[in-house]
């Protein structure tokens, strides 16, 4: 349902990529085992102030 997506946060940039800016869990539930959807939270969570090292770890483990 479009609702519910429309209910999920995303980044706000310009043509967001859709990749969630909740939690970790949150994140790594979106990426599941997809490479390129790991690749893409990569690239948004380094975009933060402070990353999340565990996260990008995992996210890394999925990617490669």
């Amino acid at each position: 349902c479009a609702a519910v997506q429309a209910a999920q946060p995303t980044l706000d940039e310009p043509g967001g990529d859709g990749v969630p800016t909740g939690s970790a869990k949150e994140v790594l539930t979106w990426v599941g085992t997809d490479p390129g959807r790991a690749r893409r939270a990569i690239e948004a969570e380094n975009t933060r102030d402070k990353p999340r090292t565990t996260l990008v770890a995992a996210l890394t483990r999925i990617a490669n």
